[in-house]
């Protein structure tokens, strides 16, 4: 009889895909978010691209112990949205403006990974990608992905005369050393 495996209580990577934050979290994080990045010039905002859906998968749920980036377990990402709720749910901005502020200043380390996930999450997603072609002149080439579009818009044709130069080698495994073990140009014959 085979021996029963055991199933591992460990999220993955980031959390979990199943997490979901309550409507109310959900609102104080797309406020904190929108507060970061304002709307405008053709850029939506952060509460309009789902960003608190995307910081959820990076949650990992009440009872299990956060090990792997960003380290944001369930608790402390709610009491910390508690926290800052009054000021972020409140009509006047300034006062969400200024509860950030206190954030960061206060907590450096929880803010700079709340930062960093809204960013990737924000300029990760396909509209912004979109206003960032339209609204950007540097930024109309930028693609969110190499697929389906690929690098080859930006590459050059390669000719049948510049293919024909390509001499390609080969190493066998067993030839591979370390590269402090390789020998220097003097002692190939190739100082200048």
């Amino acid at each position: 009889m085979p021996t029963p495996v055991s199933i591992s209580l460990k999220p993955p990577m980031g959390g979990t895909p199943d997490y979901r934050f309550s409507e109310r979290h959900a609102r104080i994080l797309d406020a904190f978010a929108d507060t970061l990045i304002p709307a405008g010039e053709g850029f939506p905002a952060p509460s309009e691209v789902e960003i608190s859906g995307f910081i959820a998968r990076y949650v990992t749920p009440a009872g299990m112990e956060p090990k792997w980036y960003p380290r944001l377990a369930a608790e402390q990402i709610g009491a910390r949205l508690d926290s800052l709720a009054d000021a972020l749910l409140d009509p006047d901005p300034r006062r969400g403006y200024e509860a950030v502020r206190a954030f960061e200043s206060s907590e450096a380390d929880a803010f700079a990974v709340l930062r960093e996930l809204v960013y990737f999450g924000y300029y990760s997603h396909a509209a912004v990608v979109r206003a960032i072609n339209l609204q950007l002149a540097a930024g109309q080439d930028y693609r969110q992905t190499p697929q389906p579009a690929g690098y080859l818009e930006g590459l050059e044709a390669w000719d049948q005369e510049s293919l024909a130069k390509v001499r390609g080698t080969y190493l066998r495994t067993e030839e591979v050393v370390p590269l402090a073990f390789q020998p220097t140009f003097a002692q190939k014959g190739l100082s200048a």
